[in-house]
């Protein structure tokens, strides 16, 4: 009985492993590399901060002619590089950078 059992257990264990793997797998599936961004820091210096790169992001770059048309003109899709969360949408919570306090974050 000692064999049959352990087969059967190492069976369980890789089918277990095949459906962890493919759920895994279906849930990457649906990112696209457009949508990541591989920068670890946007900089400093006065808001709004410039646009990314070409390339970096298929999101949309929203910044109105004069600071003081901000905020709450991002919609889905949209993105500016800001010192303080509230510059995007007054109704956020007031957040500043994570890595200075300081600096700009997307």
């Amino acid at each position: 009985m000692g064999g049959a059992y352990l087969k059967v257990k190492t069976a369980m264990n890789n089918i277990i492993k095949f459906i962890f793997i493919s759920i895994i797998a279906l849930m990457m599936s649906g990112l696209s590399s457009a949508q990541v961004i591989d920068i670890e820091t946007f900089g400093t210096g006065t808001f709004p901060g410039a646009p990314l790169p070409a390339g970096q992001t298929t999101y949309n770059y929203n910044v109105p002619p004069q600071p003081a048309d901000f905020p709450d003109i991002l919609e889905d899709g949209d993105y500016v590089i800001a010192t303080n969360s509230q510059q995007g949408f007054t109704s956020w919570a007031s957040v500043n950078d994570h890595t200075s306090g300081s600096g700009f974050m997307m």
